[in-house]
């Protein structure tokens, strides 16, 4: 997939969720301390949501590969 050549040549990266427009959020990733990590920002700069730290980049990039390509197709209501 040419989005995991790219994130393994370049180590702190700002990811578009879509190509074809204007964002409304995009993707940040990092090396941590423990880990590597990712959050999603709105495109007002404001964090939406944050990851857990991941033991290597493959498996960052594998998760955040499913949130870009295969998002919930359903959101329940927590009670």
């Amino acid at each position: 997939m040419k989005l995991r050549r790219l994130l393994k040549k370049i180590k702190n990266l700002v990811i578009p969720a879509r190509q074809d427009c204007k964002p409304p959020f995009y993707y940040e990733i990092w090396k941590s301390k423990d880990g590597w990590r990712f959050r999603v920002k709105a495109s007002n700069g404001r964090t939406i949501m944050s990851s857990e730290a991941y033991s290597s980049r493959t498996k960052m990039i594998h998760t955040l590969e499913r949130l870009l390509c295969d998002p919930p197709r359903e959101v329940k209501e927590a009670k």
